[in-house]
């Protein structure tokens, strides 16, 4: 359909239309919430795992970077970091951080990524590409559950 000034029509589902994503990203991961059953919490301690490092993750903002490749029919993957060296273990060391690869559908402006879902743990990472006026950015959202934990994120990356 033209105009009433006879201009070219919009694209049919221009509000849909892929961003391409494709490169490196780089932003952060803010855990929101992070809620640990007391039993649970001293079955951690046991294996080295304080309580006070997993309530040091509450609020805390942690760089993360993705490396982005999106496929045919919207199937890519994300070589994702978040760095938690800023975490201290039982012993005072910073945690280690180690890439990983994750697989996602995109369809037009967001992305379901595809997590493992261990016995009983559910887990779960999406997000939304969008122009914010300065550029384009992903902002997305991250849960993840087990017996007796549970955890809320929120994160952004934009180009690097």
């Amino acid at each position: 359909m033209w105009d009433e000034t006879g201009e070219t029509p919009y694209e049919a589902d221009w509000w849909t239309k892929a961003f391409d994503i494709n490169g490196s990203w780089a932003g952060t991961l803010t855990f929101s919430e992070v809620n640990v059953d007391p039993e649970i919490a001293k079955e951690a301690e046991a294996q080295g795992c304080t309580m006070a490092m997993l309530e040091e993750l509450k609020g805390k903002t942690l760089p993360m970077t993705m490396t982005i490749k999106v496929g045919a029919m919207g199937k890519g993957t994300a070589l994702t970091r978040i760095d938690a060296s800023s975490i201290k273990d039982a012993k005072g060391k910073p945690l280690q951080s180690s890439p990983e690869t994750l697989s996602f559908n995109y369809i037009g402006n967001k992305l379901t990524f595809v997590l493992e879902q261990s016995s009983g743990s559910t887990n779960a990472m999406s997000a939304v590409v969008v122009d914010n006026g300065g550029g384009v950015v992903i902002q997305g959202t991250m849960t993840v559950s087990g017996q007796g934990f549970s955890a809320k994120a929120v994160w952004t990356v934009e180009p690097a």
